[in-house]
């Protein structure tokens, strides 16, 4: 998974980088490997229908198979001068990409999420969660149990806050 921050050669300079390295660089890596790429879509600087279009004819000139993830920003970190990405507007985003792509996928944006497990922690059979960003990062409800869990990165493994048993 390849980050394509945006597709104008400003918004790069700006990040510290170059528009140009990286479109080869995907090129490259897609000639020799499976590529999926994310664009991150933050407020005031990658966020135009225009800019979403141009990316995405572009990555179908590479190849329209190529999987992209249009991806809602949240103010985190360094960059919180700025408000979350609108939701309809990464739907929008995300539908001016898929008029040229063939997979196109939403991120950050709350979609349901079927999880087909045993609840160890409520005891239900099969239970859903949603995924979103929390206090603690990134987080889940538990629709069985209406628990809270926390993603524990390092083991890939979702974690009660109530009870610290593995989901």
């Amino acid at each position: 998974n390849i980050d394509l921050k945006g597709f104008t050669r400003e918004y790069y300079e700006m990040l510290g980088g170059s528009l140009g390295a990286v479109k080869e660089f995907i090129r490259t890596a897609a000639e020799n490997c499976h590529v999926e790429l994310t664009t991150l879509i933050v407020p005031g600087e990658n966020d135009s229908p225009r800019e979403m279009r141009e990316l995405s004819e572009w990555i179908a000139s590479v190849d329209p198979e190529i999987a992209l993830h249009v991806t809602r920003f949240f103010p985190k970190w360094k960059m919180k001068d700025r408000n979350a990405t609108d939701i309809g507007q990464v739907y929008e985003l995300a539908e001016i990409a898929q008029r040229n792509l063939a997979y196109v996928y939403t991120g950050n944006c709350c979609d349901l999420l079927y999880a087909y497990s045993i609840s160890t922690i409520c005891g239900a059979g099969r239970f859903s969660f949603c995924l979103f960003f929390g206090d603690g990062g990134l987080e889940a409800l538990d629709f069985g149990c209406h628990n809270i869990a926390k993603k524990q990165y390092a083991y890939q493994v979702w974690d009660c806050h109530q009870c610290v048993h593995d989901i």
